[in-house]
């Protein structure tokens, strides 16, 4: 509990929004990038040197085959870091700045642009985006996604069949990427997905700034229905992540601390 007197002025929203399209995740399954480097480099020596059997040739390029797939496939983030007795152990997670990250973009997509309430034309300020930056505040810092029983997950294992800590969704979506230089290359991605229809909850603080900082309630729903168009995730130019917000409450101070001292996001099947 704080033991300041002065305190901003904020208002609080909780929020549930609800995937039109899946949402592709971002977290490479590949770890160690360090060690598998150096590795690599004393690999590429001793095949320079012919210090390998033929076996062990084998065998390394075998692994570097599956450690090229991992470097290409993304998921998502998983709370094993919390204690076994958590409400959320083991639960998989985006960061809240991915939800901030969105709105920021949404400002300065529309910045000093005009929306509509009630069929009334209102105007976004200048600079939004600043705005956005310095007033809108986006918790729990982990938004939980719907339960693993909701979404047919399997733990990921490495080259090794050792579990890396993250999780793997039985369907993934594959598709090429553009690479850039000369010549153009093509490269293959795959991504574990929430599926369209799910829902996350988080909440959002608005502080009371005022002047030339100021965000109002109306300005922040008018960026979150920017969402609609642009949403979270991986390849949003294709549509993927695109969400409609399905609640919106304004609620006081001491349930927007409980939401942010417990997290969010807990889905009922």
């Amino acid at each position: 509990m704080s033991v300041l007197q002065a305190r901003i002025r904020a208002l609080h929203f909780a929020i549930t929004i609800r995937l039109l399209n899946p949402q592709l995740g971002t977290v490479p399954f590949d770890q160690g990038v360090v060690e598998k480097y150096l590795e690599a480099k004393k690999f590429d020596h001793q095949k320079k040197y012919g210090n390998l059997t033929e076996a062990e040739l084998e065998e390394a390029e075998s692994k570097a085959v599956d450690e090229m797939e991992d470097k290409s496939w993304t998921g998502f983030h998983r709370s094993c870091d919390l204690p076994e007795d958590d409400e959320n152990y083991n639960r998989h997670f985006i960061y809240n700045y991915m939800v901030k990250g969105n709105l920021r973009y949404a400002a300065q997509v529309n910045n000093a642009s005009t929306y509509e309430v009630n069929g009334k034309e209102k105007k976004f300020p200048n600079n939004f985006k600043s705005k956005v930056t310095n007033a809108v505040f986006v918790s729990p810092r982990r938004i939980y996604l719907p339960l693993a029983e909701d979404l047919d997950l399997v733990p990921h294992v490495d080259e090794d069949g050792k579990a890396t800590g993250f999780m793997r969704m039985r369907d993934s979506l594959e598709r090429p990427l553009r690479c850039g230089g000369f010549p153009e290359r093509t490269a293959l991605a795959r991504s574990d997905y929430l599926p369209a229809g799910s829902t996350l909850d988080f909440q959002i603080t608005l502080m009371g700034i005022t002047g030339t900082n100021k965000v109002s309630r109306l300005d922040l729903e008018g960026i979150l229905s920017f969402g609609e168009r642009n949403g979270l995730g991986q390849w949003r130019n294709a549509g993927f992540g695109a969400f409609e917000v399905i609640h919106f409450e304004e609620i006081d101070e001491a349930d927007a601390h409980d939401i942010s001292e417990h997290g969010g996001g807990v889905v009922s099947a």
